[in-house]
């Protein structure tokens, strides 16, 4: 075998480990704060180092998560089993499938996934295709089809000659375009982004500016240094992108607890912004498995019953029999020929619905055939029973007409009908009561639908399977708009405003190709929606690369847990309102507690204008503001993020955000500023009216975690704490040194005066512009 005909191919298409680790670290926000740690470490202030801290963190949570992303992309595989059956010399040997050579024979049998494309070369095979075109019917495979690699087989045996392998196979042409990373969009990183992007530019005007303030007032490089990294670090909302990441994290954490995987932590807020839903049916709504939905008896004449030459007479039912000796007679006749179902979907869903009656043993049989379409047994001294499609069985008109209004529904019909003979012969096959099979609904589709349809989000089922069948589905689990289902051929071409219109208009289409799907996800995000979509076979992949969030189940292909951006993995429906649930509170919680950060960032930018303006010192040391915004807004914005938040999504969210905090900020930053001045001139140093306006920062940074937020238990304790925390910290003489607090008792009342009388001003201002959480 050659290199170039192996079956599988080793991607290669995702970042190795140093591209990750540079994509990760080398960030415009690192290098800045980087840079700042740099300047004052040049000064050698250790203490106020500590801003390089945020630069690893973020880096590590960034590495962390891609990292694990990669680990499951290398998993990416189409195709289940490791081995495959040749024929070869005479005999049957088995090869790993990565050894598999166009012109190899295959030997396929009931249950086996198909590792490559081939050529069929003999008859009797039965394969399922519904993971790479979503059709759920089985197709019969004549000598010559052709046969595509990641269908299953489902009954017979056959030989199978190799056409293609590894990349030019079907289903890894299929999923070539997905083998790399996928990153899904988050609305709360964007707008975040967009705020650093914003306070970069103003860092460009604000930095040189208090350089130049500083060395006009004649201070040394080393003072210059220091303030201007206190300054440009404070206007840096640093702990937002932390605090952002790390949500995405605890929320990936609960959400794996739950059984669901995340490949990317920003997934986890977008269900809850997604306002569509696109579903496909086998294997997501469905099991993959068919139940047994009902029994229908068909007319039977009494007196035929008994004048019939038929021996032992026909049904061996004594004359005038009803209807319920007549329905327990078929339940045993069922039992007995579901005994022992095999790999027979059919057989299998009989079997789970009826037990095996005693004294009924087979004494000749006729397996299922697609060609023939029926399937018989003979028992001892009960008769012949065939199982087989109605079109076959059925004579009378309406009959065939009963059958085919059930099909027409999207059930699946058979006969069962007595015979006195093996072969059975048509004039000699007398049909007692129709078979009704459906597929089996996960168990939790229909209550998951129920509040995913209360929460405002439109469901739709785009399947390869036909309208009728998926339409049936659809109304079984409550899905509005189901009535009936449409070809997707009959749309407008989805690209068009038309298609747009018509995809709104319909919630169920049939005969979607892969390639189809993928252009309706398209068409609806064009139209303004975010759209999320789940699946479990290749036939998937395409729409899962291309939704703003793609959701597989752990039953389905390899490649479609690959490519989406969460996995069921118990393959449990009831999960899609957990994981609502969860972007709601990822999205609500941190939308609480932004601007904590804002506020800060909003006076830091003042106080650097100020500050370089009037040539004056800037109020804060970098080491007092890393204490104050980690006791006012790190350690609480991280507590307060994991609250539960019920609220709908809301476009909007750094808008609202900034309301709150310019206002506020600019409040604080007058009176913080002033205090400053008032300090320095009181306690005679620039240390003095630093120390000062640290504690009125604390102060006024637990006043806003107070009058922000659910006003809960958690947030009062978390401010008390902090409160605790911080007074502590005050009055050890170690930590008031390092941190330079050291004031007069005068000054420390008019720093606490201060501080509370910011906070009284914020909640006026909140108050009026009805912002107030």
């Amino acid at each position: 075998m050659t290199g170039l005909a192996k079956a599988s191919a080793t991607p290669s298409s995702w970042r190795p480990l140093r591209h990750i680790i540079r994509a990760n670290l080398l960030t415009p926000y690192n290098a800045l704060l980087a840079t700042l740690t740099v300047m004052v470490a040049a000064t050698r202030r250790w203490p106020d180092t500590l801003i390089g801290l945020f630069v690893v963190l973020n880096s590590t949570i960034g590495i962390a998560q891609e990292v694990r992303a990669r680990r499951t992309l290398e998993r990416l595989s189409v195709l289940h089993a490791p081995t495959v059956r040749l024929q070869r010399d005479g005999g049957t040997i088995e090869i790993r499938i990565e050894d598999l050579a166009p012109g190899d024979v295959m030997c396929l049998r009931s249950g086996d996934q198909v590792p490559a494309d081939g050529r069929v070369l003999s008859d009797g095979l039965e394969v399922d295709e519904s993971l790479l075109s979503g059709e759920s019917q089985p197709v019969v495979k004549a000598p010559g089809d052709t046969l595509l690699s990641g269908s299953i087989v489902v009954a017979g045996t056959g030989t199978v000659a190799v056409t293609d392998v590894g990349p030019a196979a079907y289903a890894n042409r299929l999923t070539a375009d997905v083998r790399r990373l996928r990153r899904t969009r988050s609305s709360l990183m964007d707008d975040t982004n967009r705020l650093i992007v914003a306070i970069i530019v103003a860092l460009a005007v604000v930095g040189p500016l208090l350089l130049w303030g500083e060395f006009r007032r004649d201070a040394s490089w080393q003072d210059a240094f220091v303030d201007a990294a206190a300054a440009m670090g404070a206007m840096v909302p640093d702990g937002l992108v932390l605090l952002t990441s790390l949500s995405f994290l605890l929320a990936a954490a609960r959400l794996a607890a739950r059984g669901v995987l995340t490949h990317q932590l920003s997934a986890v807020e977008v269900l809850a912004r997604a306002d569509v839903l696109l579903l496909d049916k086998t294997g997501t709504l469905t099991d993959g498995t068919m139940c047994l939905a009902g029994i229908e008896l068909l007319p039977v004449d009494s007196a035929t019953n008994n004048t019939h030459t038929h021996d032992p007479p026909l049904l061996d039912l004594p004359d005038g029999a009803g209807r319920a000796a007549l329905q327990a007679l078929v339940d045993d006749v069922l039992g007995a020929y579901a005994a022992e179902p095999g790999s027979d979907a059919t057989l299998a869903a009989i079997h789970r619905a009826r037990s095996r009656p005693t004294g009924w043993d087979v004494t000749a049989s006729i397996e299922f055939s697609s060609a023939r379409r029926w399937s018989a047994k003979s028992f001892a001294d009960r008769g012949t029973w065939v199982i087989g499609a109605p079109e076959l069985l059925l004579s009378d008109a309406a009959d065939r007409a009963h059958a085919d209004a059930y099909a027409s529904d999207g059930t699946r019909v058979l006969v069962v009908a007595y015979s006195t003979r093996l072969p059975p012969s048509p004039a000699d096959v007398t049909p007692v009561a129709l078979i009704l099979l459906e597929e089996q609904i996960r168990l939790g589709a229909a209550e998951a639908i129920a509040y995913l349809l209360r929460q405002g989000i439109e469901i739709k089922v785009l399947s390869g399977d036909h309208p009728a069948t998926a339409a049936a589905v659809a109304r079984r689990v409550g899905i509005p708009k189901a009535e009936r289902g449409v070809v997707f051929d009959e749309l407008v071409a989805v690209g068009s405003t038309e298609g747009s219109a018509g995809l709104n208009e319909h919630a169920v289409i049939g005969r979607v190709s892969p390639d189809q799907k993928r252009e309706a996800v398209r068409a609806l995000q064009n139209a303004g929606h975010v759209v999320a979509v789940t699946g479990d076979g290749v036939n998937d992949v395409l729409a899962l690369k291309v939704a703003d969030l793609g959701i597989a189940m752990a039953s389905g292909a390899p490649a479609t847990r690959g490519v989406a951006d969460l996995v069921l993995l118990e393959s449990d429906f009831t999960a899609l309102p957990l994981l609502v649930e969860e972007g709601r509170r990822v999205l609500g919680s941190i939308e609480r507690v932004a601007h904590l950060f804002l506020v800060k960032v909003v006076y830091a930018t003042i106080a650097a204008l100020v500050a370089g303006i009037a040539a004056r010192p800037y109020p804060f040391l970098p080491r007092q503001l890393t204490w104050s915004a980690a006791l006012t807004i790190g350690i609480p914005g991280l507590v307060l993020a994991g609250e539960r938040c019920g609220d709908r999504f809301r476009p909007g969210y750094l808008e609202r955000v900034l309301r709150r905090a310019v206002p506020a900020g600019a409040a604080a930053a007058v009176g913080l500023f002033l205090l400053f001045e008032i300090a320095v001139r009181m306690a005679a140093g620039t240390p003095s009216g630093r120390a000062a306006t640290s504690i009125a920062a604390v102060v006024v940074g637990l006043g806003v975690v107070e009058l922000s937020g659910s006003h809960s238990v958690l947030q009062r304790a978390v401010v008390g704490a902090m409160g605790g925390l911080s007074a502590a910290t005050f009055w050890w003489p170690s930590a008031r040194r390092t941190l330079a607090l050291e004031l007069p008792g005068t000054v420390i009342a008019l720093a606490l005066a201060t501080g509370s009388a910011v906070v009284a001003v914020h909640a006026l201002m909140w108050r009026r512009i009805g912002e107030r959480a």
